[in-house]
Formats: structure tokens, sequence, C-alpha cells
């Protein structure tokens, strides 16, 4: 394939898609660690604490919904699944 060929393909491919190829995002942010994942490669060192951050973020906020939902209904049952989705596979105590 000659480089004018490429260029072309490429134009195409850009108006196909909407717009040229996304950059990925750097190491160090949430979406350069979601990438190390998808290829199965371990977390550099600046991703592993923006990670670990984040998901503590995100446990924290499945907490506090939990606790919402046990104050606003004291009376409410929940069923086991129902725990685990809520707490992300953890368990609630009674």
């Amino acid at each position: 394939m000659t480089t004018a060929d490429r260029s072309r393909f490429a134009e195409y491919r850009d108006r196909r898609r909407g717009g040229p190829p996304r950059t990925p995002q750097p190491c160090g942010t949430i979406g350069a660690a979601r990438r190390h994942q998808r290829a199965s490669e371990p977390l550099c060192d600046l991703c592993r604490p923006v990670w670990a951050a984040h998901q503590h973020e995100q446990y924290e906020r499945r907490k506090a919904i939990a606790l919402v939902l046990s104050k606003q209904n004291p009376h409410l049952t929940l069923t086991e699944g129902q725990r685990q989705t809520i707490l992300g596979r953890q368990s609630i105590e009674s």
C-alpha cells in the first residue's frame, strides 16, 4: 500500500468514524488504568494509586447508598442478592 493509498484510507476511515482516532489517556488516570486492564497488563506505578483511590471511592459510594436505604425504611428487608448488588458483592451486616 502506497503512502497516497494510506492517507486516502485514513481520510475515509476518519469520515466513517466521525473524526480521527482518539489519543489514549496518559498514565496516572482512571482511563489509563482501564487500558492496562483491557490489555491484561499489570498497572504501572502511576496508575496503581489512582485506581486504588477510584475503587475506594466506589466502595464508599455503594456503602453510603446502602446506609441511606436502611435508614429510609428500617423494616426494609433486602435479599442477599440485593445486598450484594448494592455493595458490589460485599455482604452488609444486618
